[in-house]
């Protein structure tokens, strides 16, 4: 996920659907980052020198410096040698400023909000900086979790991420705090809601009344929920919420269903010899997390991808050393007609 912008909208996406005015204020702050490490800086200063700064940092709203420890660093591009590579240290630069801008002004935003009734209180504070963090993919793994953050990011592809989509999704940042805090952050959640029901919008205005063309699965049992369809290519607008809704419904329903439409049990007395059962899609899901290497361990043994596709050494290799925005973008351009792949790709 380095050497790419794919963090603008897989970790921001949330925020620019709420607020599209503050992500697009963020880029330019991103770009300048890119160029050098002073102007950079110069950003981060404005962060770490605003009145607000104190407050935020109390209330745990996750905020990188250049000098960040591995465990602090943000982990769709955390390492010791990828800050020090040509080009891809000032892409990584890039996005640590830019999430740095975004979630501090979102925080600044929705506490200006509450402050309409009165000054936030500390407790108020965290409950906004932590679906702040949650939204923009840096959710909390517990007492427990957090010291092991840095093995864990060995094993599975971004913890905190896949934990923050579980969190977001759930609606974690309002179980605590105060009627105010759960105002707000609701608020949010209708926001973003919103802007995605018009995102859905634009793509079937686009695509017209074709049914091959922009068709959404609605189902959650089905791997394809929530996404955008257009032949074997699928465009996923919400940002990984959509597997973990798709794990959870399969495993609430002991259903599943499949890309051809047909609903299977996957438990219980109904289930066919042969087919899946929930140990088989739990371990699917579980596959899907893993990080890249032991992924391509898993992949190499069974001879095949995730989506059946047979696999070697070498593709395996050149999956791991390509973006995978650009990977993506290739493929869906390959697939379908000229216009329809430059929709996707934008």
């Amino acid at each position: 996920t380095t050497g790419e912008f794919s963090f603008i909208l897989r970790q921001g996406k949330w925020t620019a659907l709420s607020h599209p005015i503050l992500t697009a204020k963020a880029i330019p702050s991103m770009l300048r980052s890119m160029q050098s490490k002073e102007r950079a800086r110069a950003v981060d200063m404005a962060i770490f020198d605003h009145p607000d700064y104190a407050a935020a940092k109390n209330a745990k709203l996750h905020l990188v410096d250049e000098n960040a420890k591995l465990s602090r660093q943000e982990e769709l591009f955390m390492g010791r040698l990828a800050h020090s590579m040509p080009v891809v240290s000032h892409l990584n630069r890039g996005a640590r400023v830019y999430l740095n801008k975004l979630r501090f002004d979102t925080w600044q935003a929705m506490r200006k909000s509450m402050s309409k009734s009165g000054t936030p209180t500390p407790v108020e504070d965290a409950q906004i900086a932590m679906f702040v963090n949650e939204s923009t993919g840096r959710g909390g793994l517990g007492k427990s979790g957090e010291p092991a953050a840095v093995l864990l990011g060995r094993t599975l592809f971004a913890p905190r991420y896949l934990m923050s989509r579980l969190q977001l999704g759930t609606g974690h940042s309002m179980w605590g705090g105060t009627a105010r805090s759960r105002t707000v952050i609701a608020k949010e959640y209708a926001r973003s809601l919103v802007g995605l029901g018009l995102y859905y919008t634009m793509l079937k205005a686009y695509f017209g009344d074709d049914n091959n063309k922009g068709n959404v699965e609605t189902d959650p049992r089905s791997a394809d929920f929530g996404k955008v369809r257009l032949g074997n290519t699928r465009l996923d607008p919400l940002s990984g919420m959509a597997q973990m809704i798709t794990f959870i419904s399969r495993t609430a329903s002991g259903q599943t269903k499949t890309t051809k439409g047909k609903v299977l049990p996957i438990r219980g007395e109904k289930l066919k010899f042969g087919t899946d059962k929930w140990t088989d899609v739990a371990a699917r899901f579980g596959r899907s997390k893993l990080h890249p290497v032991p992924a391509s361990i898993a992949n190499l043994f069974d001879g095949t991808d995730l989506s059946g596709t047979k696999t070697d050494l070498l593709s395996e290799a050149g999956g791991m050393a390509a973006p995978i925005t650009y990977v993506d973008i290739y493929k869906a351009l390959r697939e379908q007609d000229v216009d329809d792949g430059v929709a996707l790709v934008l």
